[in-house]
C-alpha cells in the first residue's frame, strides 16, 4: 500500500538514504495503480523527509498496450505534480530497451524501445527539469542512449547510466566468467560524462556488485 511504501522509505531515510525510487501497486499487486496513489505516497514521505530526492518510475502511469516507458505514461505524472512547490519528481527511471513481461494473469506484454518515443519523452522530462536515469539492462540500451540522445546533443550531462543485468530476462549474470565479462563490456561502453550505477539481479548479484565497485562503479 502507499502507506507501507512510505513507512519503509521514511525508515530508510532515517538510516541515511537520500533517493527514493518508487513503484505503487494495485491491491492485487499489479502495475497500473492510479497516479493519485503515487502522489499520496510521496506526500507522506515528504511530510517526514522534505529533502528526499523522489524518483518515481516513468512507467507508473502505465498505459495498457503502450510501451511501459512512454511519453503517454510520463506526461500524466508531470501534469499531476505541476503547480506545487513540493519536489514530487526530481528524477525518473527510463528503460531504453525492448523486453517482454509476464503479468500476474499470465498475459505477455511487450515494451518496445523506439527512437521517436525515447527522444520525445526525454526532451519533455528535461524541459520540466526532471533528470532521467537510464536503466540499461543490456548493451542494446547503452547503444540506444548513445545513438538516439547523446550523438544528436539531446541529453544533458551528467548522464545517469545504471546497469541492470539479470533483470527482465536481459543480460545474463552467469555462468562464470561470462557474467563478469558482459558487465565489464557494459562499463567500457558507457559514454564519457556518465555517472555509472549497478542494480544486478539473479543469484550472482553480490559478486557482480563487488566486481562493479572494484571497477569504479558508483
Amino acid at each position: 500500500t502507499a502507506k507501507e511504501i512510505a513507512d519503509q522509505t521514511i525508515g530508510a531515510y532515517e538510516e541515511g538514504a537520500t533517493v527514493a525510487h518508487l513503484h505503487t501497486r494495485n491491491p492485487d499487486g499489479s502495475m497500473g495503480a492510479p497516479k493519485e496513489v503515487l502522489k499520496e505516497c510521496i506526500d507522506m514521505i515528504l511530510d517526514k523527509c522534505p529533502d528526499m530526492i523522489i524518483q518515481p518510475s516513468s512507467c507508473e502511469s502505465y498505459v495498457p498496450g503502450a510501451t511501459h516507458y512512454s511519453y503517454e505514461a510520463v506526461k500524466p505524472l508531470v501534469d499531476l505534480f505541476s503547480g506545487s512547490d513540493r519536489k514530487y519528481m526530481e528524477s525518473t527511471i527510463f528503460t531504453p530497451v525492448s523486453y517482454a513481461a509476464e503479468t500476474l494473469d499470465g498475459q505477455v506484454e511487450l515494451s518496445i524501445a523506439t527512437e521517436t518515443n525515447t527522444v520525445k519523452t526525454i526532451q519533455y522530462l528535461q524541459d520540466n527539469k526532471i533528470k532521467p536515469e537510464f536503466m540499461n539492462h543490456n548493451w542494446e540500451a547503452i547503444m540506444n542512449v548513445r545513438e538516439w540522445l547523446i550523438k544528436p546533443g539531446i541529453l544533458d550531462k551528467p548522464y545517469l547510466m545504471s546497469m541492470g543485468p539479470g533483470m527482465h530476462n536481459a543480460a545474463e549474470t552467469y555462468p562464470d566468467p561470462w557474467g563478469y565479462l558482459y558487465l565489464l563490456g557494459m562499463i567500457k561502453m558507457m559514454p564519457e560524462g556518465s555517472v555509472i550505477g549497478l542494480s544486478a539481479g539473479g543469484r550472482n548479484w553480490l559478486a557482480l556488485s563487488t566486481f562493479a565497485i572494484l571497477m569504479g562503479v558508483e
